[in-house]
């Protein structure tokens, strides 16, 4: 299967990108995948090494996705990077994987107004009581990994 490029082109179905918009008028969505294993950051001095990591990435979120691309919504991008020690910056993990949600997810980046991003060591405790399902699945495999999760939202959600 060739998968489509997430700064432009074809989605891989031959849709022209006029009939691959979604517009959810205000519904809710909520979407989220896992990515299973250590992320390439940013700032690397390895570019090949980010690429390769960036098509991994989208691979996984391509499978999980299932709709178009969602126009006139605005977004709060979260991750939770599970590891074992020495983590990158986790805003130099954020950026990569932001990127690659575009055009798949939403149209562009600039839709994203609201990013959170964590580091969660597997030495230390983890609160399964408010952990999402796939996140708690990831943990238990034990295995650096990232949890990512994509949501729409108003304006007057956001908060300080």
């Amino acid at each position: 299967m060739k998968l489509a490029q997430p700064w432009g082109g074809s989605n891989g179905h031959g849709d022209s990108a006029k009939n691959r918009y979604n517009d959810t008028k205000g519904k809710s969505m909520e979407f989220e995948f896992v990515v299973p294993k250590r992320p390439v950051s940013f700032q690397t001095d390895n570019k090949d090494n980010l690429r390769v990591w960036k098509d991994y990435v989208y691979g996984y979120a391509f499978r999980a996705w299932k709709g178009s691309p969602i126009v006139n919504e605005y977004f709060r991008f979260s991750i939770v990077f599970l590891c074992e020690e020495e983590p990158p910056d986790i805003n130099n993990i954020i950026k990569p994987i932001e990127d690659v949600l575009c055009g798949l997810v939403y149209p562009d980046d600039s839709s994203v107004i609201s990013v959170d991003g964590h580091t969660r060591f597997f030495s230390e405790p983890f609160d399964i009581t408010i952990a999402p399902e796939k996140l708690l699945e990831a943990f238990y495999l034990g295995n650096e990994c990232v949890y990512v999760k994509v949501k729409t939202i108003r304006h007057e959600e956001l908060f300080l």
